[in-house]
C-alpha cells in the first residue's frame, strides 16, 4: 500500500518544480480563422458608375469606373446570356461566371473600363448591371431608360430615335454655347498653348461642337468628359444636355492666334519664358491675368479680349542675359580685437541667399582659422585663385570665418588696415566692431566713408589747460626761463591727459 503513496508524492513534486502550467483556450477551427482572418488587410472592388455613351449611328459604349483595394478582387457587374462586348480598355479584365455572370477584375486600385456594345437586330440595346452605384447613359441619336429590379440589379435600355422625330420633338437644335480662355506660351524651342473651354449644351439631346484647327497648330492632348472625333483640321465634340469643361493642348508654329470657334468673346493669356520678350499687337482689349481666368506659368503675361473677328500676333526677341553671382548678400557683420602685440584677431558672420551658384569664393589675405556653414564646421579649402572656397546650398544660409592679422607697430603706435572677407557682391548690411586691449587708445578709425577721431572731451582739455598753465606760472615763479618753462608746461599736460593723472601731477608740482 506503500507504492501509490510514493507515486503521487513524486508526482506533486514533480509539477511544483515544473511551475505553472500557462493557461489554454480550444477553438473550432472556424472561429479561429474568423479572428485571424480580421489581421489580413480587407480587399474590396466597388463599382462607381455605369454609363452608356456614344451613339447608334457610330457605336455605343459601356463605362464602367470605380476603386478596388487589397488584392483587388473581382465582382459580378454585369449580366445577359446575349450580351457581347469587345474592345474593352486596360484597367481591368471581363470574364464569364459559371452561371452566365460577366465578372470583373479590376487591375489597377482606380480603373475605367469602356467598352463596345454589339447591336443586336432590332437595334435596342440593353444591359443589366449589379452593385453598382450610379447608372445612366446619353447618346446623341437615341434615349436611355433606367429601370431597377426586385433584386436592386438595373437595367439601362438605349433606343434609337429617328431624325425626324428629335427634331419634332426638340424644335430647332441649339447651337452649343462656349466661353473660350486661351494660354499662349512662347518658349525658346516652340510656341505652345492650351485651350479651356466652358461648354453649354441647352437642347435635351446631345450636340455636335466643332473646334477648327489651323494648319500651323498641333493638339497634343484633349481632355473631355464626352466623345469626341479628330478630323483633318477639325475636333468634333459630341456634348450632352447641360455644361461640360473641355481642355486642348498642343503647339503652334503660327505667330498669331485666332478662336477656333465663333463666340461672343474670348480671353487671351500670351507669356513668354525668361529669356524671351513678346510684344503683342491686336485690337482687342487689354485687360487684367485675373479676368482672363487661366493660370500663367511666367511672370510678366499679357491678357485680351478678343471680340468676334479680332486676333493677336506676337513678335518674340530673345533677350540677352548678363552675368550674376547667382545669390544675395543679405549681411556681413564682422568683429576685431587688437592685442597688446599689434595681433588683431577676428570674426566675420555672412548671411546670404543662394538663387542658383554652387559655390562661394572669399578673397582673403589673412590668415583664416576656422570656419563654419550653418553653425556646423569646415574644412577650410582654397581654389586655383588662392581664395577660401565654401560649397554652397539652396536657399538662405550663414557663413562664419574667423581669421588672424597683424598690424605693424612702432614707438608705442600701431596703424595699418584690416582686412574684410570679400563676397563678391554688395551687402544689404554692413557692420564692423574695433575692440582693443587696455594697452590702446583708439586715435583715428575709418570704415564705409565715415571717420572717428579719439578727440578728449571738454572737461578734459578745460583741466589740461589750467594744469599747463598753473605749471607754467609755478616754474615762473621758481625763475626758470620762459621758453623752457613753457615747454616742460606742455610736457606736463601732454603727460598728464595720456596717463589720465591729473591729480598725481599737481600734488607732483604742489609738493615741489
Amino acid at each position: 500500500m506503500r507504492t501509490p503513496c510514493l507515486l503521487l508524492l513524486a508526482a506533486a513534486l514533480s509539477a511544483r518544480a515544473e511551475g505553472p502550467v500557462a493557461p489554454s483556450v480550444v477553438l473550432p477551427l472556424d472561429r479561429y480563422q474568423e479572428l485571424a482572418s480580421r489581421e489580413t488587410p480587407r480587399s474590396l472592388t466597388i463599382v462607381e458608375a455605369a454609363r452608356l455613351e456614344g451613339s447608334f449611328q457610330k457605336g455605343v459604349f459601356l463605362v464602367l469606373s470605380g476603386r478596388s483595394m487589397g488584392t483587388l478582387p473581382p465582382v459580378d457587374v454585369l449580366q445577359g446570356a446575349g450580351l457581347r462586348l469587345s474592345d474593352c480598355g486596360s484597367d481591368a479584365l471581363l470574364s464569364r461566371g459559371d452561371q452566365g455572370e460577366v465578372l470583373l477584375t479590376p487591375l489597377k486600385p482606380r480603373f475605367t473600363l469602356r467598352c463596345a456594345l454589339g447591336r443586336p437586330a432590332a437595334d435596342k440595346v440593353s444591359v443589366v448591371v449589379h452593385r453598382v452605384l450610379d447608372v445612366a447613359g446619353v447618346l446623341s441619336d437615341g434615349t436611355v431608360e433606367v429601370s431597377e429590379g426586385e433584386r436592386g440589379e438595373r437595367t439601362l435600355v438605349a433606343t434609337p430615335v429617328p431624325e425626324e422625330t428629335r427634331a419634332a420633338a426638340t424644335g430647332a437644335a441649339l447651337r452649343p454655347t462656349a466661353v473660350g480662355r486661351y494660354r499662349v506660351t512662347i518658349f525658346p524651342d516652340d510656341t505652345r498653348f492650351r485651350w479651356q473651354l466652358s461648354v453649354h449644351n441647352p437642347n435635351r439631346i446631345c450636340a455636335p461642337f466643332v473646334l477648327t484647327l489651323r494648319p500651323g497648330e498641333s493638339v497634343g492632348q484633349v481632355t473631355s468628359p464626352s466623345p469626341y472625333e479628330s478630323g483633318k483640321g477639325t475636333l468634333r465634340f459630341e456634348i450632352p444636355p447641360g455644361n461640360v469643361e473641355l481642355a486642348v493642348t498642343g503647339t503652334t508654329k503660327d505667330a498669331d492666334f485666332t478662336p477656333p470657334f465663333e463666340a461672343a468673346a474670348h480671353y487671351l493669356l500670351v507669356e513668354s519664358h525668361p529669356l524671351f520678350r513678346a510684344e503683342v499687337a491686336t485690337s482687342g482689349q487689354r485687360i487684367s491675368l485675373a479676368e482672363v481666368g487661366i493660370a500663367s506659368q511666367f511672370r510678366g503675361g499679357q491678357g485680351f479680349l478678343l471680340m468676334p473677328g479680332q486676333k493677336a500676333t506676337w513678335a518674340a526677341t530673345r533677350l540677352e542675359t548678363l552675368p550674376s553671382t547667382s545669390y544675395a548678400v543679405s549681411s556681413l557683420r564682422s568683429w576685431f580685437f587688437v592685442g597688446a602685440d599689434g595681433q588683431a584677431v577676428g570674426q566675420s558672420d555672412l548671411v546670404l541667399t543662394n538663387q542658383g551658384a554652387t559655390e562661394l569664393s572669399v578673397p582673403l589675405r589673412a590668415v583664416p582659422t576656422y570656419a563654419a556653414i550653418e553653425d556646423v564646421p569646415t574644412v577650410l579649402t582654397k581654389d586655383k585663385q588662392g581664395n577660401l572656397w565654401f560649397p554652397l546650398g539652396a536657399g538662405q544660409q550663414s557663413i562664419t570665418v574667423q581669421h588672424k592679422q597683424t598690424l605693424p607697430t612702432a614707438l608705442g603706435f600701431a596703424a595699418g588696415a584690416l582686412e574684410l572677407p570679400g563676397v563678391g557682391g554688395v551687402a544689404n548690411l554692413a557692420g564692423v566692431e574695433l575692440r582693443y586691449g587696455s594697452d590702446w587708445t583708439p586715435l583715428f578709425q575709418s570704415f564705409a566713408g565715415e571717420h572717428r577721431f579719439a578727440l578728449p572731451e571738454f572737461v578734459d582739455v578745460f583741466l589740461l589747460l589750467l594744469l599747463g598753465l598753473w605749471a607754467e606760472r609755478l616754474l615762473s615763479a621758481l625763475g626758470m626761463p620762459r621758453r623752457r618753462r613753457l615747454a616742460f608746461a606742455v610736457m606736463t599736460a601732454v603727460v598728464a591727459g595720456a596717463n589720465g593723472a591729473y591729480w598725481v601731477v599737481v600734488f607732483a608740482l604742489a609738493a615741489g
